[in-house]
């Protein structure tokens, strides 16, 4: 097996590698040397399904790209097939099989954006046969105690559910958090800006009103004054009159 790809592909790496490499881009992240996964046999209608996949010693898997969010396990669910596409001794709703997994078909991949989506060969289907050792338990005398061994699997499982999912809303709250914090910033430098506005309104009203002053300071002088208007029209009526002079002068 090669050397592990140590940074996850984007989407946008991702869809330049062949069908081939994919598979085993697949392969190098999740430590496998083939994609046999365990998972629950699910039907829909006559649809199949496999969920709460992991990896057959155990461990969640998550597509391995840098831009895509859901685990395999938890409430992600696998496409397996038809039900008529799977044998009857392993058609049973809600067992606990092992498969092998599959690009899914090029048209799903581009629905879902994910160009690593997977899929479950129909064919490679077979009940699950074997447990963890760590999750089997035995009585005194050394037997397996077989209900102990399949209730403490079925809460970890389910305590499993719950941490993929918890670990889904932590990583979703550090987002949120994260545009939070983004908005605020926003928020604040928009404030800035609008007082920056506000003076600078503030300023052209103040000169505003003090052309505004000086013109009733004028006219209040002006009015203060009325010999000096008095002059001013009988010079105004003098160049009137000069003027008219020049012209009668200038037609002779």
């Amino acid at each position: 097996m090669q050397e592990e790809q140590k940074e996850p592909f984007t989407i946008a790496q991702a869809n330049y590698l062949s069908d081939r490499e994919r598979l085993e881009y697949l392969k190098q992240q999740w430590g496998m040397s083939d994609l046999r996964v365990r998972g629950r046999l699910q039907q829909t209608g006559d649809l199949l399904w496999l969920s709460n996949v992991r990896s057959e010693d155990g461990r969640r898997l998550r597509y391995p790209l840098a831009d895509y969010d859901p685990y395999l396990s938890g409430r992600a669910r696998i496409f397996v097939g038809r039900d008529s596409s799977i044998a009857p001794n392993v058609r049973q709703s809600n067992s606990d099989v092992t498969a092998l997994l599959t690009l899914a078909r090029p048209h799903e991949r581009t629905k879902h954006n994910n160009p690593l989506l997977v899929a479950a060969d129909p064919e490679s289907i077979e009940p699950l046969t074997s447990m963890l050792r760590a999750r089997v338990f035995h009585n005194e005398d050394g037997s397996i105690a077989i209900e102990e061994t399949v209730r403490q699997d079925y809460i970890a499982q389910c305590r499993a559910e719950v941490d993929a999912e918890l670990a889904k809303l932590t990583e979703q709250i550090a987002r949120f958090r994260e545009e939070s914090d983004a908005l605020a910033a926003d928020l604040d430098e928009t404030k800035r800006q609008h007082v920056q506005e506000q003076a600078a309104l503030e300023a052209m009203l103040a000169r505003q009103r003090e052309a505004q002053q000086e013109i009733q300071v004028r006219v209040a002088r002006i009015v203060a004054n009325p010999r000096r208007i008095e002059r001013r029209l009988q010079l105004s009526n003098l160049g009137v009159a000069a003027r008219g002079l020049r012209n009668d002068v200038g037609c002779r």
